[in-house]
């Protein structure tokens, strides 16, 4: 499994089916966390933007390199599932927490959350279209991405 490779912005326009995650963004200086809902989540012209009046969020899929289903544990909260995207280095850049949900919203998220671990397992890699040869206006590239070669 840990072969397999998936186009990047199809998996985060998957990640849609989400809603509202807490967004933390690592690099070398510190970690932003914004609260975001994924369902928003725009992927155009090579960045996933998400846009609101009180945060700006713009991602580079073609700086990610795998991802991994894990769950945060910290000592002042529950456990709760997340999605960790790796860049290309391997270093966790941005995590998406599930703990911004309650009820009948927090079912939907779980159930969502299930689907995409079991259909991509626990860790895969990742790869931009905008990384494929010949990538640009008008480039022809295949629909699926189902492993590395």
């Amino acid at each position: 499994m840990a072969n397999r490779a998936v186009f990047t912005e199809d998996f985060l326009a998957e990640c849609r089916a989400l809603g509202k995650v807490r967004l933390v963004h690592r690099n070398a200086v510190g970690i932003a966390e914004a609260f975001v809902d994924l369902s928003t989540l725009e992927i155009a012209d090579g960045w996933a933007n998400l846009v609101r009046e009180d945060v700006h969020v713009h991602l580079a899929p073609k700086s990610l390199g795998s991802v991994a289903f894990r769950t945060i544990r910290s000592e002042n909260s529950a456990a709760a599932p997340a999605i960790w995207l790796y860049g290309e280095a391997g270093c966790p850049l941005v995590l998406v927490v599930l703990d911004q949900t309650r009820g009948a919203e927090a079912a939907a998220q779980e159930k969502a959350y299930a689907r995409l671990s079991g259909e991509y397992g626990p860790f895969f890699h990742l790869v931009s279209r905008a990384r494929l040869p010949g990538a640009g206006p008008g480039a022809v590239v295949p629909e699926r991405c189902d492993t590395l070669q």
